[in-house]
């Protein structure tokens, strides 16, 4: 099977910064990481593609600040 175009397997494209940063850009994800836990955002992307109400319902919960001390959040 022949594959046209660029695939990744990631989940992430990857961050690239100097290593003097790579803390802070650690933290920055972080951060990001327990804003979309603290989201609606499953609903709203389900909403949008259906385009009509639908209900969305988390099954777990994570700490935001277990998310924010992690080391490596996808590790």
């Amino acid at each position: 099977m022949e594959v046209k175009g660029e695939v990744t397997t990631r989940l992430t494209f990857g961050f690239r910064c100097h290593p003097n940063y790579g803390n802070d850009l650690r933290k920055q994800y972080n951060i990001i990481m327990a804003d979309i836990n603290d989201s609606t955002m499953l609903e709203s992307m389900a909403k949008q593609v259906a385009h009509k109400g639908i209900k969305t319902r988390k099954v777990g919960k994570i700490d935001r600040k277990v998310i924010l001390n992690s080391n490596y959040m996808l590790a």
